[in-house]
């Protein structure tokens, strides 16, 4: 089976200089939303082609393209419509690649800006295909208001006849409530005979690929239609409103999915979820949290408010609170926030405590370790059962190169300590209160860098009374 997607559409009404297909939906551009939607099908092996037909000078999808490939192992054929000249002149782009399909092949085409179709749909479409012994389907849904949309039209025994344009239906055409979705599985061989007979003879001098299912019932031969009930399914996406209605359609069915498998989601309206994400059950994601990208949730946390989480691996019975996190491993029973900041390469041992104004970055901290307050670790291994004062930093930047700091076992590190990089803390070691370290401390030692406090009589009332003074001069009082 191939799939055809077509996606060379620039969007004018979206405004944008960006193609239509590379908006996002929920962090994913809505092609990517569509190509998904076949990937079921490839692990099934009922789709083992996919082919993508772009505009010229859209290096954004070919590299959106390229990547999706090589994250899933599979091959997408790029071609290139150079001329917008209709939907059946995108598709004819395709003809060199189905021309080598075998006749009997089923070739599904599908919209890139309709990014809600499911693969069970699909699945559905190539069921009745198989069932019914047709030559072609087309997706459709009967809707309430269903103008400006194609008609079905189709014959006693129920087959597809023709698709009529809104602009071209006759009065009793324009009550039929089953409209077309633009979304088709064909014989190869149909597919490509339809397509040679095309002609652009319209007002718009526009090859339809609508007018395929007339040419084949011209033939005699057979095209059903497979109904949706689901509007959304075949919304496509043609402005910024549509858009945010999309989004929020999609980000409610993520949410639903989510909790009736056991997520509790306090508030689904101002929670924003990446279809990619998986949350165990018993987790708890509190209001105006954001998680995004590949990450993977535990069972039984307690995420939010107001974090942001984004490709970050979640362990089980976890709090996570008012933080920011990207590229993250947290294992278990650890506790994070409020408002710390986790960045790349940061693991997370079980039992670990990161507290308020705490940034990390390529930093491992070992079980039960602690660092509650207003510090910075970067290039950091940090052992078990290490305290970790507030103020405390890791000078890991010379101006040209990051350096490690390693500090093993139950060292305790003492508030406002600067630790510059390269350096060793050894095992159960304590650094004195506003300590600058800049030499290895062995284990067991007691390490004090610091000047030398002097203490001079009067002098803070003195120098308190005379800048008083001067003050009092400036402002014109004395």
């Amino acid at each position: 089976m191939l799939g055809i997607i077509l996606a060379a559409g620039m969007g004018t009404r979206m405004k944008s200089e960006k193609p239509k297909v590379m908006h996002k939906l929920l962090n994913h551009p809505l092609l990517e939303w569509v190509i998904d939607s076949f990937k079921d099908l490839m692990k099934e092996e009922q789709c083992d082609k996919i082919a993508v037909v772009i505009g010229e000078k859209m290096p954004e999808v070919e590299d959106f393209l390229q990547e999706w490939g090589t994250r899933n192992d599979k091959i997408v054929e790029t071609f290139y419509q150079k001329e917008r000249l209709g939907t059946g002149h995108a598709v004819k782009c395709a003809l060199p690649l189905l021309e080598k399909e075998d006749a009997d092949e089923s070739v599904f085409i599908l919209c890139g800006d309709v990014p809600l179709i499911k693969t069970e749909t699909l699945k559905r479409m190539e069921k009745e295909f198989l069932k019914e012994k047709a030559d072609g389907v087309v997706l459709t849904v009967n809707m309430d208001d269903p103008s400006g949309y194609g008609r079905i039209i189709k014959k006693a025994d129920g087959m597809i006849s023709e698709i009529v344009e809104h602009k071209d239906a006759d009065a009793a055409q324009l009550k039929i409530k089953e409209i077309n979705s633009g979304m088709y599985m064909i014989k190869s061989k149909e597919l490509v005979e339809s397509l040679n007979e095309l002609n652009n003879d319209n007002a718009q001098n526009e090859y339809y690929l609508t007018d395929i299912v007339s040419l084949m019932n011209n033939r005699g031969k057979k095209v059903i239609s497979v109904v949706t009930d689901d509007h959304y399914e075949v919304s496509g996406i043609n402005n910024r409103v549509q858009l945010s209605q999309i989004e929020r359609e999609a980000r409610r069915r993520i949410n639903e999915r989510l909790m009736m498998n056991g997520v509790t989601i306090t508030d689904p309206d101002n929670t924003y979820i990446d279809p990619a994400c998986s949350i165990g059950r018993d987790s708890i994601i509190e209001p105006m949290t954001v998680i995004r990208g590949r990450t993977v949730i535990g069972i039984n946390n307690i995420i939010g408010p107001m974090t942001q989480i984004e490709d970050c691996m979640i362990g089980n019975d976890n709090v996570i609170e008012r933080s920011h996190l990207s590229g993250t491993e947290i294992k278990d029973n650890v506790k994070v926030g409020p408002f710390a900041r986790l960045r790349e390469n940061t693991i997370l041992n079980s039992g670990v405590k990161i507290g308020d104004f705490v940034e990390t970055k390529k930093t491992v901290i070992g079980e039960r370790s602690k660092a509650q307050h207003l510090s910075y670790l970067g290039d950091t291994v940090i052992g078990e059962d290490v305290n970790v004062g507030a103020g405390t930093i890791t000078c890991n930047y010379d101006g040209f190169n990051k350096h490690k700091t390693f500090i093993d076992d139950k060292a305790f590190i003492g508030s406002n300590s600067s630790l510059v990089a390269p350096v060793k803390i050894g095992k159960d070691v304590i650094i004195g209160a506003g300590s600058v370290i800049v030499k290895d401390v062995e284990d067991d030692d007691l390490s004090i860098a610091r000047g030398r406090q002097v203490n001079f009589e009067h002098r803070g009332k003195e120098l308190k009374n005379r800048l008083k003074k001067e003050r009092l001069k400036g402002e014109g009082e004395i």
